[in-house]
């Protein structure tokens, strides 16, 4: 088999505390800011929520995502300051282990577009902040278990409204990084539960005395949660 080696992120993620209505912006289709789900099961255009259909990590099941963005400069938990909806699906290669494959946005929103670069990943994983536990027993189970699903792509810069001193605030544009708890329920398919989220403060410095290689190693900073739902085609595809 062949391994795809997607970024190791390892960071001390914090849980979000809502303490106001924040700013939403949204795909083409409405949130219910009354639901507690941010309106994942609302029917859009070319989506209904997933009801009779095995939910899968392929091109089968589209998920609807709701990002809630929180300053990644704070020095505490913090408020979620925006809201975001958008819709991909998890496109898987073939004959690689662990699962891995590309992101497809299929709604974009302003700070998430649908033409998005190589960079746009996501693979099955244990722990990648505790790997002790070694569940990489390859050939002794017909399904390994991945308790983790991680992903990654590109968002624009997102303005966060001024803080209580006046000082402006902003999620920098570039590399989206999430963590979710994984599994697969007999019946259901793939579950996805809220996972966390940051963004890459980039740092490129030269790799080499001559300065021909470049590297960066800027650090992820936690910057909010993501929750899903899986949604199903209107039409086949």
């Amino acid at each position: 088999f062949c391994i795809f080696i997607l970024l190791n992120v390892s960071c001390a993620f914090n849980a979000n505390k809502v303490k106001f209505q924040p700013k939403t912006f949204l795909n083409s289709e409405a949130i219910d800011l009354n639901d507690p789900q941010g309106g994942l099961r609302t029917p859009t255009e070319k989506y209904l929520p997933s009801c009779d259909q095995q939910t899968t990590l392929d091109k089968n099941t589209p998920w609807r995502l709701l990002l809630s963005f929180k300053d990644p400069e704070s020095s505490d938990d913090g408020e979620v300051l925006v809201r975001s909806s958008i819709v991909m699906r998890f496109l898987e290669d073939e004959n690689f282990e662990p699962p891995q494959g590309r992101i497809q946005v299929l709604e974009e929103n302003p700070f998430v577009k649908q033409s998005q670069s190589e960079f746009a990943r996501w693979t099955l994983s244990e722990d990648p902040d505790d790997r002790k536990d070694g569940l990489w027993v390859w050939g002794l189970f017909k399904e390994p278990f991945y308790p983790f699903l991680l992903f990654q792509f590109e968002i624009n810069e997102i303005p966060l409204p001024a803080s209580k001193e006046g000082k402006e605030r902003k999620i920098p544009g570039g590399k989206l990084y999430a963590k979710v708890p994984h599994r697969r329920e007999k019946g259901i398919g793939t579950v996805l539960k809220p996972g966390d989220i940051g963004i890459k403060y980039s740092n490129v410095v030269n790799a080499d005395f001559a300065g021909l290689a470049k590297a960066d190693i800027g650090e992820v900073r936690p910057c909010g949660n993501v929750i899903f739902n899986p949604m199903q085609f209107k039409e086949e595809q």
